[in-house]
């Protein structure tokens, strides 16, 4: 079947259908929509990847695999996936510790954030810590991925019994930070498939930003949700609160 006619069929959107087709063809998606009349594609196997999007699995765990910061990474349910509002912490903290060599990643998730940052600055050491056994597996898979599993240490552990905090120059992190009580307004595919437990940041939304507080380890590089600037600046002093694309706020750097 041509690529332009399946595009027509396609019963998804025109972008999910074009990151199928990519990923079916290994053909970069730009080029099968520019030459679409000319490409053959399976149309079974696009039909039988294509169902479970369908379904409403989110297409990041039906291809197994998805981009953050330019990088390729392994993804599964239930380990959350890799949101682009966290390019920008990640970006931050480039530029921020490249003259460390030790950092920790409590709530580690898929391991985008320690290992694109040991991708960028050669000398330096994560240690990481996931109290989801299936996080750290996952961690450790993109490690070895990106070859940079020698410089990262993976603990199955609460933040509270982890490690020696007088070792760590600074922490990075994207806690859970949504209260538990909005958490039944999320996505219905996210509620179904991702873990909701590395979503809820509790009552208010700030138990693990006072658990993070209790280490007393700066600089952190946290993100936050959009509507807790004011409670970072009451939690925390000498607080730089940075706000993202969409003009809200998104990192909370602690000096």
């Amino acid at each position: 079947m041509k690529a332009s006619i399946l595009i027509k069929q396609s019963p998804l959107s025109l972008s999910d259908t074009l990151i199928l087709l990519e990923h079916i063809t290994n053909i970069d998606k730009n080029t099968i929509y520019l030459h679409q009349k000319d490409i053959d594609v399976d149309f079974e196997a696009f039909n039988k990847i294509a169902i479970n999007v369908l379904r409403g699995m989110p297409i990041q765990y039906v291809l197994k695999k998805w981009w953050f910061f330019g990088e390729e990474f392994f993804v599964k349910p239930p380990v959350l996936i890799p949101r682009p509002e966290t390019e920008l912490l990640v970006e931050y903290a480039i530029n921020m510790v490249k003259d460390f060599k030790i950092g920790f990643e409590p709530f580690v998730g898929s391991g985008i954030i320690s290992i694109i940052l040991l991708k960028h600055i050669k000398h330096l050491k994560m240690i990481a810590t996931d109290i989801n056994k299936e996080a750290c597996k996952l961690t450790l898979e993109n490690a070895k991925l990106h070859n940079v599993e020698n410089r990262l240490l993976v603990l199955c552990s609460d933040i509270g019994n982890a490690l020696d905090s007088s070792n760590i120059d600074f922490i990075v992190a994207n806690p859970p930070y949504i209260p538990t009580d909005k958490l039944k307004t999320l996505d219905k595919s996210v509620l179904d498939y991702e873990d909701i437990k590395a979503l809820d940041g509790k009552e208010d939304g700030l138990f693990f930003y006072k658990s993070l507080k209790t280490l007393n380890i700066k600089p952190m590089i946290l993100e936050i949700g959009h509507d807790q600037e004011k409670s970072m600046r009451e939690l925390f002093d000498n607080v730089d609160v940075i706000y993202d694309y969409q003009n809200h706020p998104r990192i909370a750097i602690l000096k």
